[in-house]
């Protein structure tokens, strides 16, 4: 689905964080937006209590593919063709106070998922937090978010700063609107110390499969 109004499968979003530059379109009743239109959409969450559930895991991801599957026309980005396609699509996590013990678990059935839909990487989550555990990355060449030459899905331990540095990956994603100057929230968490505390992981074997995926860019 080309730039347009949401459709009613994406108001069921739980979190959409549109620009100022959105007009007003909240009705009298209820408080709710009449229409929401992608190309001021900056970030979307879906937010799910339990991760370690197989069910919620799946709806997370397909309300992630629905998102993924709407394209912006303006991008703000004077760079690569590559670029400016990555930033036509919509930033989209899943928040979640819960999950395995082991997070190994659930991207073995989030890589799993992905493969037995042939979920290409332009359709796929940007990053998963762990309130007060860790943050899930989906990165690549093909995708929002990159990370040294690694394709795929990396994990950082983030502990009590997740909330914190989730936040500050956040903003350091082009929004729907180029901004004039840096978000307060990145410019104080860049002085401190608190970027260098964490390191990235991955399993390389479950990398390995997610790329088998064929892309559609």
């Amino acid at each position: 689905m080309s730039s347009s109004k949401l459709s009613d499968k994406f108001l069921r979003i739980d979190c959409i964080v549109i620009n100022p530059s959105h007009p007003f379109t909240v009705g009298d009743e209820g408080g709710k937006a009449s229409v929401i239109f992608t190309d001021a959409v900056d970030y979307v969450v879906e937010v799910k209590p339990d991760l370690s559930n197989d069910s919620e895991i799946e709806r997370g991801l397909m309300q992630v593919k629905s998102v993924k599957r709407l394209n912006r026309c303006r991008n703000g980005l004077a760079s690569t063709n590559e670029e400016k396609e990555r930033a036509k699509k919509i930033p989209t996590f899943i928040f979640s106070n819960k999950t395995y013990v082991n997070i190994r678990t659930l991207i073995y059935n989030i890589v799993n998922y992905y493969i037995k839909n042939n979920v290409p990487k332009q359709e796929q989550f940007d990053m998963i937090v762990l309130n007060n555990r860790a943050i899930v990355f989906n990165v690549g060449k093909k995708a929002k978010l990159q990370y040294k030459d690694v394709e795929g899905i990396i994990v950082s331990e983030t502990g009590e700063d997740t909330l914190a540095l989730f936040l500050f990956y956040m903003n350091c994603i082009p929004k729907s609107e180029p901004e004039i100057d840096k978000n307060v929230l990145r410019i104080y968490l860049e002085k401190s110390d608190i970027l260098n505390l964490y390191t990235m992981y991955c399993y390389e074997d479950l990398n390995a499969k997610l790329n088998t995926i064929e892309s559609v860019l």
